[in-house]
């Protein structure tokens, strides 16, 4: 009986203590999401920040360069001096921003890597370069240090490791006197440190990178939280040294992500040295969800322009109302001035100030200029006054800029008008894809901002093409290409490499050249450098189906009168507006609009009611394809093998067919045999196969195929492949 009292007793207590735990269980799910929340919310309060922080520090950066030019000559040079203090203090603040935006994006892991292989010698000593005129201001020795050891190359993200030593070198040289040394060493790691991750020692070979100084040092007690955000070294109102405690913690995150890690050794009045220790190749480090991340960046951003278009409250909206009615009062824009054959200029900004210096500036470049602060106000002076070209911010009240870029592209009557955007947020890919001529970043330059002018007039003033060249490999797409290109009245000359198109390029002086960046000679953005350097001046639409890098949209926008059309499923008619844009478009006036030649290449209804025959024997695929080609309202039927596809052409009519070569009963390579037998000669049939060994594509040409895809199929070239034929 007193077994069984005890007994019950710690049933009775273990019970409660289940509770108890359940209790604390439920407590800890409750907090998890609140700081999920949290977070979420310091995100978003940071992007919404970085915004209003870059609106008015646009307009600081670009009137403080333009008092410095001087242009009326009545400033002293003590006012040129406060002038260039203001611009740099600018440029200070900007670059703080930046700090804290990496942070927010390295914590949100958002970053994403562009892992290359470069020349390791090459790189570190144009690490060097960098900084050797700092060093020099300063009376610092500055010393390279390079283990002959060393293997050719590495691999890694070259901007975050720039980023990361030029954050140890500047504080190496910040905290170092006169007469001091900085040393900057690359060697071989033969010992990893006590800590060093399982990770970095499983990638075998590591690169150690060394940054040395004979500076202040840090204290003992304070290297445990030297690489922790918003921490500094002295954090006292009366430090010596400014900055704000970002770069080391930014710094050993981006490490992190490249595979390494990074450790600091320090004595105070003698000096520091950081050292980085990294994988040679750091490919594998960054595999998984770093790696998938442009994939998932890209399914995001399709969705964001709808989720911008969010209703507001009454109350937001009529208050907007009433600052829009100031802002174009206060703003005496062209409106009541314009005549027959003015340039103008539509600037749509909803920052005061920054709309008047786009106003001033436009007016100095010759154009007449509207401006509003809503983007349905924008739509409105579109139809109204037909501007010749269009400044556009992003966020804007009562209609943002996405949705305002996407019914103008949306609109035959207004889709050729040039879109310059110039935004606080960055979205440049995005932007470009929605079809933007152009996509800057707040704050912008006056060298950029005097260069976005210089090309507008340009693009309205050169609107005279008459001959283009066609750059592209596909023999399907190139025919294409001419076929559009005629239509317009234009003359098409064609090449598929590069070197046939550097003798067209020479001797038929093309007006306009498209040209496809995947050549089997030759990168595309090289044969468009050599282009650029022979100061033709001759316009480029960059026609491509590959996802540009930021790095490779860096080195195409440097070049004047150079537009980027990605192959997507708009990308026909977008290089419709592009060539159009060149040839005469931009050259009317608001009531004498041209009108399109009746045989314009429009894509999306050459695919709508077609009928296209599936050929596959895995339901997934077929269901997949399916789906994809009845949102596009195709009338789609399915044959599971070669044989049921040949009863099907025998018994009906079809204007494409997606061929897969791997099936049973007859597979497809006899199935196409029998349907050019037929007489199909031109039925469009495109195989679709995951075989994709060498030899497989010439097979399937030989057995009668119009063109190949190997699986897993990217569902938009294979549209734009579709159309390409359908068109054809």
């Amino acid at each position: 009986e007193e077994k069984a009292q005890q007994l019950e007793e710690q049933n009775a207590y273990t019970i409660e203590k289940n509770a108890a735990l359940e209790q604390a269980q439920a407590a800890l799910v409750i907090k998890s999401e609140e700081l999920e929340k949290s977070g979420r919310y310091k995100s978003e309060f940071l992007a919404n920040m970085s915004h209003e922080l870059r609106t008015p520090l646009n307009s600081v950066i670009i009137l403080s360069k333009l008092l410095q030019s001087n242009k009326t000559g009545n400033l002293t040079e003590k006012q040129i001096e406060f002038s260039q203090i203001i611009n740099k203090s600018g440029e200070d603040l900007l670059s703080l921003i930046n700090e804290v935006l990496d942070l927010a994006k390295v914590e949100s892991g958002k970053i994403e890597l562009e892992i290359e292989s470069h020349n390791l010698r090459t790189y570190a000593e144009d690490s060097k370069k960098t900084f050797i005129a700092i060093a020099q201001d300063k009376g610092v020795d500055f010393v390279l240090n390079i283990d002959k050891s060393l293997p050719e190359t590495f691999t890694t993200d070259k901007q975050r490791l720039n980023q990361v030593l030029k954050n140890l070198l500047s504080n190496a040289f910040k905290f170092t006197d006169t007469e001091g040394t900085v040393t900057l060493e690359f060697k071989n790691s033969k010992t990893l440190p006590k800590f060093t991750s399982s990770a970095l020692i499983k990638s075998g070979h590591v690169l150690q990178i060394a940054v040395n100084d004979t500076g202040i040092g840090i204290a003992k007690e304070k290297l445990g939280s030297v690489f922790e955000a918003f921490v500094q070294e002295d954090g006292t109102t009366q430090r010596k040294y400014g900055g704000t405690g970002l770069g080391l913690s930014i710094s050993k995150e981006l490490v992190r992500l490249l595979g390494g890690e990074i450790f600091v050794e320090s004595e105070v009045g003698k000096g520091s040295t950081f050292t980085l220790f990294l994988p040679f190749d750091s490919s594998e480090a960054v595999k998984g969800p770093a790696s998938e991340k442009p994939n998932s960046k890209a399914k995001e951003t399709k969705a964001e322009p709808a989720k911008e278009e969010a209703e507001q409250p009454i109350e937001t909206f009529v208050k907007e109302r009433v600052l829009n009615e100031q802002l174009e009062a206060i703003i005496a824009d062209d409106r009541d001035q314009l005549q027959q054959d003015d340039k103008i200029l539509l600037v749509v900004e909803d920052d005061l100030q920054f709309a008047k210096v786009l106003l001033d500036q436009a007016r100095e470049n010759g154009f007449k200029v509207l401006v509003t602060d809503q983007g349905d106000k924008a739509l409105e002076h579109v139809e109204e006054y037909r501007p010749n070209a269009i400044i556009l911010d992003m966020q804007l009240p009562v209609m943002d800029g996405w949705t305002v870029l996407k019914k103008l592209k949306g609109n035959k009557e207004h889709a050729h008008i040039p879109v310059h955007v110039i935004s606080g947020i960055d979205k440049t890919k995005l932007g470009l894809e929605m079809g933007a001529v152009e996509y800057l970043v707040k704050p912008i330059s006056f060298e950029k901002l005097e260069q976005t002018f210089s090309n507008i007039s340009k693009t309205i003033a050169g609107s005279d093409v008459k001959k283009v060249l066609i750059i592209e490999d596909d023999e399907s797409n190139n025919k294409a290409l001419q076929e559009m290109i005629k239509s317009k009245q234009l003359e098409a000359v064609a090449a598929k490499n590069a070197k046939d198109a550097r003798e067209l390029f020479k001797n038929e002086h093309p007006n306009l050249v498209v040209l496809d960046l995947g050549l089997p000679d030759i990168d595309g953005i090289e044969l468009l450098d050599e282009f650029k350097l022979q100061k033709k001046e001759v316009p480029v639409i960059v026609f491509t189906g590959r996802e540009l890098t930021k790095k490779e949209l860096k080195q195409i926008e440097r070049h004047q009168d150079t537009s980027v059309v990605l192959k997507t499923t708009k990308s026909y008619d977008r290089l419709s507006e592009e060539t159009e844009l060149f040839m005469n478009m931009l050259n009317s006036t608001q009531t004498d609009y041209p009108v399109l030649p009746p045989k314009e290449f429009h894509s999306e209804d050459i695919i709508k009611g077609k009928r296209i025959l599936i050929v596959d024997d895995d339901m997934r695929n077929i269901y997949a394809l399916e789906t994809v080609l009845e949102e596009e309202q195709v009338e789609v039927t399915v044959a599971t093998n070669g044989a049921e596809a040949v009863d099907e052409i025998k018994n009906g009519e079809f204007d494409a067919v997606l061929m897969d070569i791997m099936m049973p009963v007859m597979d497809g390579y006899e199935a196409t045999k029998k349907i050019r037998e037929m007489g199909r000669k031109d039925l469009p049939i495109i195989a679709l196969t995951a075989k994709a060994m060498k030899g497989d594509r010439e097979k399937c040409l030989e057995a009668g195929v119009s063109d190949y895809m190997s699986k897993p199929l990217d569902v938009e070239k294979l549209l734009s492949l579709l159309r390409v034929w359908l068109y054809k």
